[in-house]
């Protein structure tokens, strides 16, 4: 699998085509690697592990077992040296994508060489470590497994590094006026302001519920309070969804809705919100955040409070933009 995608054959394709009538284009996508091919194989077996547990077929008769297996194969006899090592347009390790794929293949078949591979790769994350991007999600699917026989010690130890995570979401909420959880140091963007990030929280209070109660009403504390925040108890009473309750996002960065005759926008987004003031952005157009500052009172978007800083200027991206 690659991961980069040029949907337009960088302007060669013409104009004029929404992407729903989008059938005809040619696409560029990057040679394959195996950092995005770990984790579709990942992403497939977690699939068919959950068709499996409800017994149900693949509509469309895709054998994602199958899929899982090939991709992570072809990852392994294809991973090259250096790419263990940082990569400056990749983000994360190898090794922390890989256990993604190695815990949901060993969940999925059982397989001693997926569970041999996981316990190397996790083999770094002590009880205090702190869970992040792509090292969280084999952690998760190892932890939480009950249908393989485990390395009791290995699963411990992740439990209490989720913990010791969801615990940074628990001091977060505590000093927040609204008692909302998240990293308490991210910046205002990228959906700080509109998005809920307490997946650890989750899966701290799954873990918990059942041997510390105690704590585990702490965690659903937390996660519940969080949902709240960003569907309206928040200083714009707004539900940060498109479509979703009675004070919403009315318009957002979505050009498809923009042109598909509808008179709402596509339910289900949620945009990035309201952002820091950047230096660079000077209001020249509707298309940037700053536009909606030369009509304001107070006339000083920092007077105001950060997560009142939305003014429905949907050109702008960093506003009005999404990530699926």
């Amino acid at each position: 699998m690659g991961g980069r995608v040029c949907g337009d054959h960088f302007g060669g394709d013409g104009e004029g085509k929404p992407s729903y009538e989008d059938i005809d284009r040619t696409w560029i996508i990057s040679g394959e690697d195996p950092h995005t091919t770990y984790k579709y194989a990942a992403l497939a077996a977690q699939l068919a592990f959950c068709l499996k547990t409800i017994n149900v077929a693949d509509p469309e008769g895709v054998d994602w077992t199958k899929e899982a297996r090939e991709a992570y194969d072809w990852a392994k006899a294809n991973t090259r040296a250096g790419d263990e090592l940082t990569k400056p347009a990749m983000g994360s390790l190898l090794k922390d994508i890989r256990s993604f794929a190695a815990a949901s293949l060993y969940q999925l078949t059982g397989e001693s060489k997926y569970h041999d591979q996981l316990k190397i790769d996790l083999a770094s994350i002590s009880s205090s470590s702190i869970l992040n991007d792509e090292n969280r999600f084999g952690s998760f699917v190892y932890a939480a497994m009950k249908n393989q026989t485990l390395d009791a010690a290995l699963k411990t130890k992740l439990i209490s590094a989720i913990k010791t995570t969801a615990n940074l979401s628990l001091t977060a909420a505590n000093n927040r006026a609204c008692r909302w959880g998240g990293d308490f140091f991210m910046p205002m963007l990228v959906g700080q302001s509109t998005t809920p990030k307490v997946f650890e929280v989750m899966m701290a209070w799954y873990m918990t519920k059942d041997t510390d109660p105690a704590k585990a009403k702490d965690y659903k504390t937390c996660i519940q309070n969080t949902a709240d925040y960003f569907l309206g108890n928040n200083p714009l009473n707004t539900t940060w969804i498109t479509g979703l309750g009675l004070r919403r996002p009315e318009r957002v960065f979505h050009m498809d809705s923009w042109y598909n005759g509808k008179d709402e926008m596509a339910p289900g987004i949620t945009p990035y919100g309201p952002w820091r003031k950047e230096s660079y952005e000077t209001g020249l157009g509707p298309w940037q955040m700053a536009w909606a500052f030369k009509s304001i009172y107070p006339v000083n978007v920092t007077d105001w409070p950060g997560h009142e800083r939305w003014f429905g200027n949907y050109p702008s991206p960093m506003n009005c933009e999404f990530t699926v």
